[in-house]
């Protein structure tokens, strides 16, 4: 066949708002790194506090959630405290993911609380019992890209994790998450990698709290229904692993803490649904508690309630 019958690949189109995106992300990478680490965290708070107060960037959704989780348990001006902390913790947040991007994980470790040895104890115990067969829960909670760290507890984690859609981010993101015993495997990959990855001795890792749509299940979240990704249940399940949640989470002296829960094990007797929706409900129970200790810390900007059953109106 002569070269010019051959058929040609298609090119993935990739519009040039993507590019302009990355370039804008590369330019703000560079930025934090030239400037000392004191005025960029200042940067972080100053850029959060803009998009609550002046911009007011999703404040309309942030606000609903906060009605929706705590209704009249907390005032207005405790929900706008609440609120505003939470955008700029993600300011702070930003900043020290683009301060870290592609550092070795010493790096990364500096970032955890030293007088956390208590929470890192519970973490070795459950690996001298486990290794590395299990199954991890997180969520937008905190500072969730620190999962990498987890190495330094003995833990080879290969998280799962849904690519974003502009292909120039994704591919340098990919490339800075690459370290010895952190791997990604990306939601639009088969789940056989998945699983040998899992037989391979690697832990998996999901970050499972966004709304699901109609591919998630319901379960009780803060009093309602939320349709909730079972990813983390269905692995648990199938490969006979406790359900491990775990979440980083910022002190006041701004160091970060690894707070794990009790391994989440189905009762023995139940058929797989019905382990999936347990181990579903005793992960967001877990998640649930934390984000009543740490508001000001949870991704309030998405629509966690959107997807609603028949018996409860959809949320705007």
């Amino acid at each position: 066949m002569s070269r010019s019958n051959s058929p040609k690949k298609k090119k993935k189109s990739r519009p040039i708002g993507h590019f302009l995106e990355f370039v804008a992300f590369v330019a703000l990478l560079f930025t934090v790194r030239l400037i000392p680490h004191f005025l960029a965290i200042r940067m972080g708070h100053a850029l959060g506090w803009m998009a609550a107060c002046v911009v007011r960037l999703r404040r309309r959704v942030v606000d609903e959630n906060l009605v929706l989780a705590f209704g009249d348990t907390k005032s207005q001006r405790e929900r706008d405290r609440i609120a505003r902390g939470a955008y700029m913790h993600f300011g702070v947040m930003a900043v020290e993911a683009l301060r870290l991007y592609g550092r070795p994980l010493t790096k990364w470790n500096e970032l955890i609380d030293p007088d956390g040895s208590e929470e890192i104890r519970a973490v070795h115990k459950i690996v001298e019992k486990y290794g590395n067969e299990l199954v991890l829960l997180t969520a937008h909670l905190g500072f969730w890209e620190m999962s990498n760290t987890l190495a330094f507890q003995g833990i080879r984690l290969c998280h799962i994790a849904k690519p974003i859609h502009n292909p120039y981010l994704e591919g340098m993101i990919v490339k800075g998450r690459k370290y010895p015993d952190y791997r990604t495997i990306t939601t639009q990959e088969s789940m056989g990698k998945m699983v040998r990855a899992a037989k391979e001795g690697w832990a998996l890792g999901l970050v499972a709290d966004q709304d699901a749509r109609k591919q998630g299940i319901f379960v009780n979240f803060f009093g309602r229904p939320a349709s909730t990704p079972i990813g983390p249940a269905f692995f648990a399940s199938k490969l006979n692993r406790p359900l491990i949640p775990y979440y980083y989470i910022r002190m006041a002296n701004g160091k970060f803490r690894l707070f794990t829960e009790s391994p989440i094990i189905p009762p023995e007797g139940l058929d797989a649904d019905e382990a999936i929706r347990y181990l579903t409900q005793k992960g967001m129970d877990s998640l649930e508690m934390m984000i009543r200790r740490y508001p000001e810390q949870y991704w309030w900007f998405h629509r966690r309630w959107k997807t609603q059953p028949p018996t409860f109106p959809e949320t705007p």
